[in-house]
């Protein structure tokens, strides 16, 4: 039986626009960029928990009330 990498490969390998071939490469670059972990030091986890406990105690502004504000300046 023929594997999904198979056929995707084999897909592939009938493409002859370069443009799409551009494309479907970076395409898959997106999908590792993605996929990679990031690592957060002391103070950045320090700021993400500051703003989760803002969030969660109704300390935030909507969008709808930031864009009124910089209409009215």
């Amino acid at each position: 039986m023929i594997t999904i990498k198979e056929k995707i490969i084999e897909q592939i390998q009938g493409i002859e626009d370069e443009n799409l071939l551009a494309e479907v490469y970076k395409l898959f670059q997106d999908i590792q960029d993605m996929e990679q972990v990031i690592e957060l030091n002391p103070e950045q986890i320090s700021r993400i928990e500051e703003a989760r406990a803002n969030y969660l105690n109704g300390k935030f502004h909507t969008t709808d009330e930031l864009f009124n504000d910089l209409a009215d300046d």
